[in-house]
């Protein structure tokens, strides 16, 4: 008879490669397979909670690592999972107790190190985030997620040129990767330079053209540049990949409120806020996208009534000055030109956002 843990071993063996496969349904069966021959393996545990968090089941990885932490609570690793899981569901405040908590483990780690400065930038903490950056790059200079997650926290606490360096080093270890190109295009729209974030984007985009965030990175960009047709379409593309893609939405949203196309924009805000009725951003683009639809509306009216006064003015002095009525007319068609110009069709252009 063979050896329950020989199988829960083989079982989590071929988990580990799903996982590296990103076959997380593939991986989460073989890891409750190795459970089903040694319940009490806490590695097996983690590769379900790792599975579960690939695809994007978050609370059910929470429960799963309450179990794996049952069986050794001064496991590091297991409290970062937490910590993870927790920034995936946008927790930042919570996650930082469970990143503080994996570092006080093993501080020597640096991937802990730079979760634990997401967690502070996040929580409106940016010199400790800094802090905790400068401890994970000295710790792990060359970790390619230290330095990808090191850009992102330089670029939020808004050291800049930081940013910029580190990215640029990420760059020139993974020249090929299109999430690395994406991160320098985030941090490049941080600093205002576009046209270059557009290049990083686009280079992004050749490496991988279902790369989301670099859709909407260049969406973002391209929104900035006054290329709003153009932001338009990036954005479209960066929804359709990713649906749920907030900063996308709110990209996409800007631009047609900015080309007058308010109808759409309004639907698409009511649309997203309906998915997501407790997002305080998202609520925010209603209520303007809202005002500015209703503004456009009563622009519109303006004008209506604004021409049928002159037509009624020009009417009448015919009847009475028929000789007058011409000039008159003249006059009154120059003064409705100006005035119709000076009726605004659209609000001033929104602030859009970029990932």
């Amino acid at each position: 008879m063979s050896d329950p843990k020989d199988h829960a071993r083989r079982a989590a063996k071929k988990a580990r490669v799903a996982l590296e496969l990103e076959r997380y349904r593939v991986a989460e069966t073989l890891a409750r397979e190795a459970l089903s021959h040694d319940p009490g393996d806490d590695d097996a545990l983690v590769l379900l909670a790792r599975a579960q968090i690939g695809r994007g089941a978050f609370d059910e990885a929470l429960a799963t690592l309450e179990s794996a932490l049952a069986v050794d609570p001064s496991n590091g690793y297991h409290h970062y999972l937490v910590g993870f899981a927790l920034q995936c569901k946008g927790e930042y405040r919570a996650s930082m107790a469970a990143f503080e908590t994996a570092v006080s483990f093993e501080p020597e780690f640096a991937r802990y190190h730079v979760r634990l400065a997401l967690a502070q930038v996040e929580s409106g903490q940016p010199e400790a985030a800094l802090a905790s950056v400068q401890r994970a790059l000295s710790l792990g200079p060359e970790d390619d997620v230290v330095l990808e997650t090191a850009a992102r926290v330089l670029g939020q606490a808004r050291a800049l040129d930081e940013a910029e360096a580190v990215a640029r080093r990420l760059l020139k270890q993974q020249p090929d990767s299109s999430a690395t190109f994406c991160r320098l295009a985030w941090v490049l729209n941080e600093r205002r330079r576009y046209p270059e974030a557009c290049e990083m984007a686009e280079a992004a985009l050749r490496i991988d053209p279902n790369n989301h965030v670099a859709w909407a990175n260049l969406g973002y960009a391209l929104y900035e540049r006054a290329l709003y047709a153009q932001s338009i379409e990036a954005s479209r593309r960066a929804l359709l990949l990713r649906p749920s893609l907030q900063s996308a939405m709110i990209n996409l949203v800007s631009a047609l409120r900015v080309t007058g196309q308010y109808e759409e924009a309004f639907q698409l805000a009511a649309r997203a806020h309906l998915r997501d009725r407790h997002n305080k951003t998202l609520a925010k683009l209603l209520r303007e996208t809202r005002s500015a639809y209703e503004g456009a509306s009563a622009s519109g009216m303006q004008r209506v009534v604004l021409l049928a006064m002159l037509l009624t003015m020009v009417a009448l002095t015919g009847i009475v000055w028929p000789w007058a009525s011409v000039i008159l007319g003249l006059v009154l068609l120059g003064a409705a030109v100006l005035a119709w110009r000076r009726v605004p069709l659209r609000l001033p252009p929104v602030k859009a956002k970029r990932e």
